[in-house]
Formats: C-alpha cells, structure tokens, sequence
C-alpha cells in the first residue's frame, strides 16, 4: 500500500503547478505522513541538467514564489505538528536551505539592498511573496507579518525599480547618441 501511495504521489507531482499536489495536501491532514510528503518536497524540488536538486539562493527563491504547493508545506511544518521531524534527512536539508534563502531575500527587500532581477522576480509575484513572508519559519522579521506595512514596502520598492528601469533606458540613450555623435562631427 506505502508503494502505491508513493507512486500515486510520484504521479500528482508530475503537474508543474503544484495544484494537484496543493489540493490533496489541504483535503487531507497529510502531516500524518511524512513520508509521504517527503517524497512530495522531493519530486517538486528542482534539479539542474545532471539531475542534482538546486542549491543557489536565488533559484531556491524562484521556486518558492513559483510553487503553490511550498507554501502550503512551509505552513504545514509550523502548524502545531513536529512534520518537519517526520521528513527524510534530505527534505529536511532542502527545507532548511529554502528557510534560509527566502530569509536572505526577504532581509535584501527590506533593506533595500537587493538586486533588480531578484526585486523583479518579487514584483511580478507580490501575493505568493507576501504569502510567503507570513510563515514564522520564513521571515523573522515582525514587520512581515503587517500586511500594510508590506503592501506599503511593495509600492516603495516598485517605484524604486520603475526609477532605475527608466535611469537605465536614459543612460541606453546617451550611450547610443554618443556612439552616433562621431559620424556627425566634422574634424578641421
């Protein structure tokens, strides 16, 4: 029965969006399982071309705003259970680099201190990324937790990308007349 039920699971993760996976997990008090949802956390787990799950920050961030079914498992291991004892040691690695990526990201966005492709990534997912910011095990910081402070941040920090989107557009421009500039003056 524990193959067929690994195998039935190996079988919903194959759907990229996580939706499958996200709907069998809130029908069902799956915190009972841990194996199971090891075997869940591991299939949707990325890998590169060789086959080896990722490890970098920014593409363990892309995965987490990216897949519905994350947040539903980060909001499963802080609610009341010990889920995250249940995991295998591996899902227990790969939940404490996402835990430690999505901090890192979240302290760059507050601060202000973050890169425009990683800003851009959290602009075009603003409700996953806020959602995400909720969960204790992913954002220490209290001021997470206040989704007006939040919504607030989110305008600051898109009009400060939409100001350096524009600065860059300009410097484009100069560059270009300065490269046209030559053909049009005439030496003595």
């Amino acid at each position: 029965m524990e193959k067929c039920a690994l195998d039935a699971v190996a079988a919903i993760c194959q759907d990229k969006s996580g939706k499958a996976v996200s709907a069998l997990i809130e029908k069902h008090d799956i915190r009972k399982f841990g194996k199971l949802m090891s075997v869940v956390v591991l299939k949707t787990w990325p890998t590169d071309a060789n086959g080896e799950y990722i490890e970098g920050e920014d593409l363990i961030f892309e995965y987490l705003v990216n897949n519905p079914m994350a947040q539903t498992v980060f909001q499963m291991t802080g609610v009341g259970g010990r889920l995250i004892d249940q995991f295998s040691n591996e899902v227990q690695i790969r939940m404490t680099l996402a835990s430690s990526a999505f901090k890192s990201v979240s302290q760059k966005f507050l601060s202000g201190e973050i890169q425009m492709k990683t800003l851009d990534q959290i602009l075009q997912k603003e409700h996953e990324f806020v959602g995400l910011l909720k969960i204790d095990a992913l954002c220490d910081d209290g001021r997470c937790k206040d989704d007006s402070n939040m919504r607030r941040l989110l305008r600051i920090r898109k009009e400060e990308a939409e100001a350096v989107h524009n600065e860059k557009d300009l410097v484009r421009s100069l560059l270009q007349i300065c490269q046209e500039l030559p053909q049009h003056v005439k030496s003595r």
